[in-house]
């Protein structure tokens, strides 16, 4: 049901006078591409931290600090990268930068999907590789594509389109949230597991380590088909262009107005 009124949306919302969400946002080609990767590049990141946090715990067995630890390296490398982004930005086109962002961080979950199949137990600096370079991409990403699509839309505009573009966000942490703990947890046709008679949340309980193992490396197999999808959505936003950097505040403020000999606006009252 929510994926049918996810596409009627766009269908009542064009024959609203004032929509919630403006379809003329979608008919420039650079701004629906910026606004697509956003959305993939955040189903692809998010999910990562979900997947390893739960590998880690779950088969290698790490305490919840260790594992926080190890995980914070994304954190960590989209930190350093984000104000190296919005340096570049002036210099080099957003569609460029935000293309070699996705790109990177699909390599990043590449080299987890190795470590993965290398383990268990999986070489700790290749996870932390591929984290750190997850995160790199995520935060070289960030800021050309959000500047780009702002500098798209008018001023009058700019708050509706950061609006949307914040909806597809979460709308991908979300969904890529359950996707991802579907795949974890084989599907959920583990089996019966609980009083409830519901399927176990631990495919190790039926599978093995083994078992396990798989189901994380198929989620993250997933997660990078999708970073590999919002880079395809970048490079596809248009021709690139080399931005224009803000021009200096160097003009002097306009002088303040000042009436006349006679009176306001300069000219003589009447008697």
């Amino acid at each position: 049901m929510s994926l049918s009124a996810l596409l009627v949306l766009p269908l009542v919302q064009r024959r609203q006078r004032h929509p919630l969400v403006d379809p003329w946002l979608f008919r420039d080609r650079r701004r629906a591409m910026a606004l697509l990767a956003a959305f993939l590049r955040a189903m692809s990141y998010f999910s990562v931290v979900l997947v390893m946090s739960l590998y880690l715990q779950t088969v290698e067995h790490l305490d919840v600090l260790s594992a926080g630890f190890q995980v914070m390296l994304m954190s960590v490398g989209a930190m350093l990268a984000s104000p190296a982004a919005g340096r570049l930005a002036t210099r080099h086109p957003a569609r460029l930068l935000a293309s070699a962002g996705t790109a990177l961080s699909a390599l990043g979950i590449a080299l987890l999907v190795l470590a993965l199949s290398l383990g268990p137990p999986a070489p700790a600096g290749l996870i932390g590789l591929g984290l750190f370079l997850t995160g790199v991409g995520a935060g070289l990403f960030g800021v050309p594509n959000t500047g780009e699509l702002m500098s798209l839309v008018p001023a009058h505009r700019r708050g509706i389109a950061n609006g949307v573009r914040s909806i597809l966000q979460n709308a991908g942490y979300l969904i890529s949230s359950v996707v991802a703990l579907a795949l974890v947890a084989g599907h959920g046709t583990s089996g019966p597991g609980g009083p409830d008679g519901l399927g176990s949340p631990l495919p190790a309980a039926t599978g093995g380590p083994a078992a396990l193992v798989g189901h994380h490396r198929m989620a993250l197999l997933v997660l990078l088909g999708l970073c590999l999808a919002a880079t395809a959505s970048s490079l596809l936003r248009g021709g690139a262009h080399r931005p224009v950097p803000p021009p200096a505040l160097t003009t002097p403020p306009s002088a303040p107005h000042r009436p006349g000999p006679g009176g306001s606006g300069g000219t003589k009252g009447t008697e």
